[in-house]
């Protein structure tokens, strides 16, 4: 019986697809099977010898599991074959008396064959993956974040470090109930979020397709999202220059239509008056009901100048003229002209160097009188107006609704109560107001008439603290001066 379990475990080994050798402390081999015999030839009985020579099975390391690379045996085979690469298993055995390591060796070049190609694959797709300009986020089934690509990392302001096991919904910001929802569907989804990316709020157009594994199960899910802040905004900034042109078409209708029947009023007014006048005692309530249309009536033509104002177009009336003697102009009256008397101080920065800049004076004096009293106005109690003027260099990421150049900017800051988001959004809509008795064009037309000179009016508030309404407008280019003024003379 003895005898027959040796014969059947020699043919069990004798017959292993994996090699068997048996070797002693010195390195001499004891025993070796014929799938062995293939992967040991000269070089590999060194290579083997040299390992088992300095192998310790006690103690732990790699000798439970080395790789070998076994280099084909002649010049020869070398030019035509590749190198064996072999997995080995070493244990300690007792071998006819003596104790030896059994040594179990796998061809695994194939298995490297298939790990190189994954590699290549994979840099190939990381590369890809790091090239396109769409950020990728691949997460588990429960939206658990596995990776992100770097254009993830620069939309969302997360590493990938960072990000790794977190959630969509922390990542994204999208709502819990919004994220099952997408999560539970097995079909490609869409949707746009707000997120605060690098300190700054930005919208995120996402789409989310699963990972479908065996039998459709879906192991994970693949979201692709992409910054539209930009595209949002200039969208936003076109209807809004589009809106403007249309009213001002209309505003300018509007203006001529009123002039001539404010025309005809005042005229009949006039007349009134004259023959009232000639029986002026008796005649004295009616001349003062006179009066008071009269004044009505010039009162409802200013509105009308605010319409030209807003239609107008600068054209060939803009001139280079010096900007600040124009801000100190405007500045004086309207805190002469204010209806409460309250004491206010301004704080002027002006550099000595300040570029040049070319404009319409009247136009640049009734939208700057618009929004300096808007500012006085937003301090009832009196207070330090801040008027600053500086050199800038705009790019077209600052603002999408101005060319790259070079731009005075003037920076006109109040000490009010400040202005709500949502007041922001209407500021500039012709007829939009929160003060009782007032058109609401006054902005619109400051707006309207800086736009009209290539420039632009941004809008800084703070709760509590008051807004700085910052105009831009373009630097007088030298070339162009000497047209300007054949503009002028002509």
């Amino acid at each position: 019986m003895r005898e027959e379990n040796k014969r059947r475990i020699r043919q069990i080994v004798e017959r292993n697809a994996d090699g068997i050798v048996v070797m002693d402390r010195e390195g001499q081999l004891k025993y070796v099977n014929p799938a062995a015999e293939q992967f040991i030839g000269k070089k590999s009985k060194e290579l083997l010898h040299h390992i088992f020579q300095n192998i310790d099975i006690h103690t732990p390391g790699p000798q439970g599991s080395i790789e070998l690379v076994m280099e084909p045996e002649s010049e020869s085979e070398s030019e035509n074959s590749e190198p064996t690469f072999v997995e080995m298993r070493v244990s300690e055995i007792e071998w006819q008396g003596e104790t030896v390591f059994l040594a179990s060796l796998r061809d695994i070049s194939e298995r490297k064959q298939l790990e190189k190609s994954l590699l290549i694959e994979k840099e190939r797709l990381d590369t890809t993956l790091r090239s396109i300009a769409d950020g990728v986020i691949t997460t588990d089934k429960n939206g658990l974040i596995l990776s992100i690509n770097h254009a993830a990392e620069q939309i969302t302001g997360w590493t990938q470090r960072q990000a790794s096991g977190h959630s969509i919904t922390q990542l994204l910001g999208i709502e819990p109930l919004k994220e099952k929802e997408i999560l539970k569907t097995d079909l490609l989804s869409y949707g746009s979020v707000t997120i605060n990316g690098h300190g700054s709020e930005m919208i995120i157009d996402y789409s989310c397709a699963p990972i479908l594994g065996k039998e459709n199960h879906v192991g994970g899910y693949v979201f692709v999202i992409r910054d539209i802040t930009v595209q949002k905004k200039m969208a936003e900034e076109m209807i809004k220059v589009q809106k403007l042109e249309s009213l001002g078409m209309i505003a300018g209708g509007l203006a001529h239509e009123y002039d001539n029947v404010f025309t005809v009023i005042l005229g009949n007014i006039t007349i009134a008056k004259s023959l009232a006048a000639k029986k002026k005692n008796e005649n004295r309530s009616l001349l003062d009901m006179l009066d008071k249309a009269e004044q009505s009536a010039l009162n409802a033509g200013d509105l009308t100048n605010q319409l030209h104002n807003f239609s107008k177009s600068s054209g060939p009336f803009m001139k280079e003229a010096s900007i600040v003697r124009l801000l100190r102009q405007v500045t004086k009256e309207v805190l002469e002209n204010l209806t409460v008397t309250v004491p206010f101080t301004c704080q002027w920065e002006t550099p000595h160097d300040l570029w040049s800049v070319e404009f319409n004076w009247d136009q640049m004096y009734t939208a700057l009188w618009n929004i300096i009293k808007n500012a006085a106005e937003s301090m009832p109690n009196g207070g330090t107006l801040e008027i600053k003027l500086e050199n800038a260099i705009v790019s077209k990421k600052m603002f999408l609704n101005l060319e790259s150049g070079n731009y005075v900017k003037i920076s006109l800051t109040d000490h009010g109560h400040g202005m709500e988001e949502d007041m922001i959004q209407n500021i500039f809509d012709p007829f939009f107001t929160t003060k009782e008795k007032r058109a609401g064009m006054g902005l619109a037309t400051a707006f309207s008439i800086v736009q009209q000179h290539q420039g632009t009016i941004q809008v800084e508030p703070q709760v509590g603290i008051g807004t700085t309404f910052n105009i831009f407008l373009p630097v007088v280019v030298p070339s162009s001066r000497q047209e300007g003024r054949e503009k002028v003379r002509r």
